[in-house]
C-alpha cells in the first residue's frame, strides 16, 4: 500500500461550497502549507478560450485536452514534499493517500453565494439571474461527473470516497477550516474521529426513538446517527444531543450517516422510512422549542 501523504490535504465538493476560502483558511493556520487551486485555472483557461466554464466542461467531454491541461497541475503532486492544499475536483482521485475533504452545500444556498462571488462571473451564461445561475450550477455539476465517471471511473459525490464530509451550508468557513484541522491533526497521527459534520439546524427530527441504533451496534457514545433522503438530513437517533448543541449555540456536530436498511429488519427504503417517521407537527414543535427555522423541510408526496 502506498504511503499516506501527510503533507498534502485535498478538498471537493459543490459549486459555492467555500472550498477556496477554507484553503486558505487551513493555510493561515498551519504552517508551512501552500494553496493551489485549479478552479482558478479552469476559470483562467476558459477565459483564454472566449468561453464559460459550463461550455468548456461540455468541451471537455469531447476535447481530452482540457483535462490534460487542468490535470497536469496536480497529478504528479504525490512525489513533492511539499505541504500542500490542492482545491481541485479529483484531487482525491489522483492523490488517494492524502487527507481527502469533500464540502457538501444545499444547492439554494451555493446560488446564492455564486450570485453574489464577482470572480465566478464566466460561470453563468446570461447574467445574475437566480433561475438561470442555478441551472447553470446544476448542469455544471451533472457534466464533470458525468466526464469523471466516464474518464477515471472516479464518483466524488460517493461520499465513501473521503477522509471528512463538510455540510457547509450554515457552517462558517472559520469552522469548517477547524473542523478540518482538528480531524487532519488526528488522521496524521492514526487516532480515530468523525466522519460526516453538519450544522444542528440542518437536522431534521423524526419520530424514530432515540437508542434504537443500540440494536445494530452502536452505543450512547457515538455521534448523531443520521439517513440523508432528498439532500435533507434526518435524525435517526441522538435528539437529545442535537437539541443540547442548539440550546447551547453550538456551531457544528459529528454525526455517522447510514444507509435505512441498517436500522429497519425490513429494509425500508429510505423514502419509505422517512416517510413513516417524518411528520411535520414533529418539526413545528422542534422549531417552536428551539427558536428557529428550517431553512427546508420535508414534503412527502403521499401525506
Amino acid at each position: 500500500m502506498a504511503k499516506d501523504l501527510h503533507n498534502i490535504i485535498t478538498l471537493t465538493g459543490d459549486l459555492g461550497s467555500g472550498k477556496s476560502k477554507t484553503g486558505k483558511l487551513i493555510c493561515a493556520h498551519i504552517q508551512g502549507f501552500g494553496y493551489i487551486s485549479t478552479g482558478d485555472i479552469q476559470r483562467k483557461l476558459a477565459e483564454q478560450l472566449g468561453i464559460t466554464t459550463l461550455e468548456m466542461n461540455q468541451l471537455a467531454e469531447t476535447d481530452p485536452t482540457i483535462d490534460i491541461k487542468i490535470d497536469s497541475i496536480f497529478i504528479n503532486l504525490k512525489h513533492t514534499a511539499e505541504m500542500l492544499v490542492v482545491d481541485s475536483r479529483m484531487a482525491w482521485h489522483f492523490l488517494p493517500q492524502s487527507f481527502k475533504i469533500m464540502l457538501k452545500a444545499d444547492i439554494d444556498i451555493t446560488t446564492q453565494r455564486v450570485m453574489h462571488d464577482k470572480m465566478r462571473k464566466s460561470e453563468t451564461c446570461s447574467g445574475p439571474d437566480y433561475e438561470v445561475l442555478k441551472h447553470s450550477l446544476k448542469a455544471r455539476k451533472a457534466s464533470e461527473t458525468k466526464r469523471f465517471i466516464e474518464k477515471y471511473n472516479a464518483n466524488g459525490n460517493d461520499v465513501n470516497n473521503f477522509d471528512i464530509i463538510v455540510e457547509t451550508s450554515f457552517i462558517t468557513a472559520e469552522d469548517v477550516a477547524e473542523i478540518i484541522i482538528k480531524n487532519y491533526q488526528k488522521w496524521v497521527v492514526n487516532q480515530s474521529y468523525a466522519k460526516f459534520w453538519v450544522s444542528p439546524k440542518q437536522l431534521l427530527p423524526t419520530k424514530i426513538t432515540d437508542g434504537v441504533i443500540k440494536n445494530i451496534g452502536f452505543d450512547e457514545n457515538e455521534p448523531v446517527i443520521i439517513v440523508v433522503y432528498q439532500d435533507l438530513y434526518f435524525v435517526i437517533d441522538g435528539h437529545k444531543r442535537i437539541s443540547d448543541a442548539i440550546k447551547n449555540g453550538v456551531h457544528y456536530i459529528s454525526t455517522v450517516l447510514i444507509n435505512s436498511y441498517e436500522i429497519l429488519n425490513d429494509a425500508k427504503s429510505a423514502s419509505q422510512l422517512i416517510d413513516m417517521q417524518y411528520h411535520a407537527e414533529v418539526v413545528e414543535k422542534w422549531e417552536a422549542d428551539h427558536q428557529f427555522k428550517f431553512f427546508k423541510t420535508y414534503h412527502s408526496p403521499t401525506k
